[in-house]
């Protein structure tokens, strides 16, 4: 069942590149959720100026329906797999080792919806805004990668322990 969720997910991840490749990086700027160490007031004011409204909808539309779908695919994922490979372990440090994978989950969807705002927004965008949309940008990547780091730990270790 994970496998197939996970190729689904990858799946996913993919076409989101397609998208912000093709159609999301106007004058060469990543869109919002690329950009791995965040983004300031002038960043964000010059990719909103550069976007076109039709990459306006495309963003608010179906790639922000694939980005909610693919963060919790992702998250099953790797908090499915980090729960099995622990089958071992006491209950509760099974239960603290999801937490990686729930905090990129939660920072992903937070940041779907601050970016949401920032691109129906009319004019400038709020520095508090920014502020934390590109906070939980970081954040997520950040959470991210420390759940896929304490997987590929895991199953290093059980797979060392095994044989």
């Amino acid at each position: 069942m994970f496998c197939g969720i996970a190729v689904v997910a990858a799946a996913l991840f993919a076409v989101l590149i397609v998208i912000s490749l093709g159609w999301l990086s106007p004058e060469g700027l990543s869109n919002f959720d690329a950009r791995l160490l965040g983004y300031d007031v002038d960043a964000a004011q010059a990719y909103l100026a550069a976007l076109p409204d039709s990459g306006r909808a495309l963003y608010l539309g179906v790639f922000r329906w694939l980005d909610t779908v693919f963060p919790v695919l992702a998250a099953f994922t790797i908090g499915g797999a980090t729960w099995m490979i622990m089958a071992e372990h006491h209950l509760v440090r099974r239960i603290a080792a999801l937490g990686m994978a729930a905090a990129y989950l939660v920072m992903d969807l937070a940041e779907n919806a601050y970016v949401a705002q920032m691109l129906r927004s009319e004019g400038s965008v709020a520095q508090a805004l920014v502020d934390r949309s590109s906070d939980m940008t970081q954040l997520k990547w950040l959470f991210l990668g420390l759940s896929l780091i304490l997987l590929l730990a895991l199953w290093r270790r059980n797979k060392g322990g095994a044989a």
